[in-house]
């Protein structure tokens, strides 16, 4: 795992995120429905975690929030959810994170959700 600056790391978080599946490739069948992906989108104090269809041209917000990044810690407080995920809101939840190749590798800390982003262009 390769350790950068907290500012440096803040940088090249920033942008649009789509979810990958454990092989590092895109996943466009999320939840087994043809064309479905989500996307990450990091902005400089908040993100906002979207359900896509990518067929249609739609999405749903299910998380809004803020986050916090400490020496590869990366912390999102979620402040928003869509109605079918009312639990979480509130939750903070941390995360390792490595970025490595236009990738970001988050790894849960104390909570389940490891998960794969690939920047896109959108």
């Amino acid at each position: 795992m390769s350790f950068t600056k907290p500012i440096e790391t803040k940088k090249q978080m920033i942008g649009t995120w789509q979810i990958c599946r454990s092989d590092s490739s895109l996943e466009t069948k999320l939840g087994g429905k043809e064309g479905a992906t989500r996307y990450f989108i990091i902005g400089q104090k908040t993100f906002v975690i979207a359900d896509v269809d990518l067929n249609e041209n739609t999405f749903v917000a299910d998380f809004i929030g803020s986050y916090s990044l400490d020496n590869n810690i990366y912390k999102e407080q979620i402040k928003y959810t869509h109605p079918s995920l009312k639990s979480f809101k509130g939750n903070v939840l941390k995360f390792q994170i490595n970025l490595k190749n236009g990738y970001l590798i988050k790894k849960g800390i104390d909570n389940s959700y490891n998960e794969i982003w690939k920047y896109i262009e959108l």
